[in-house]
């Protein structure tokens, strides 16, 4: 092999390994779960009645995650209910451009956990943090 073979397909590689480390600090940012302190709605959560400011009923407790994200990515979550708890709804900020949709089998509705996945628009202008909450009681 010639050198100039050698430094092509050396540099052929540096590009490839490059490329490969761009691609992965692109990718979507998940927090770990965590679980709100408050007594009141953190947002409206669809198909109870609580909107956002209310009391939250007697023993229920709200869990969620982080997602920051950019334009066309989409990523996959898992939120779970406390202990001795069941998922009874689902709720995100209301971020532009980005959007939730549950995996998997359906009513998610008294369930131990729900899949979610996160997705943003393809020309969102910049990257965001979604926050996804599930209800639980």
């Amino acid at each position: 092999m010639t050198i100039t073979r050698k430094l092509t397909a050396a540099t052929a590689v540096f590009a490839i390994a490059a490329t490969g480390v761009a691609a992965a600090a692109d990718a979507p940012t998940v927090s770990s779960q965590k679980t709100s302190a408050s007594r009141y709605a953190p947002v409206l959560i669809p198909g109870t009645g609580i909107k956002k400011g209310e009391a939250l009923p007697k023993g229920a407790k709200v869990v969620y995650r982080d997602v920051k994200i950019t334009a066309g990515q989409e990523v996959t979550i898992t939120l779970r209910a406390p202990k001795g708890k069941r998922v009874k709804a689902l709720a995100e900020r209301d971020t532009r451009h980005v959007g939730i949709g549950v995996v998997g089998r359906s009513p998610y509705y008294g369930r131990k956990s729900i899949t979610v996945k996160v997705f943003a628009e393809r020309d969102m202008p910049r990257e965001v943090t979604e926050r996804v909450y599930a209800l639980a009681r």
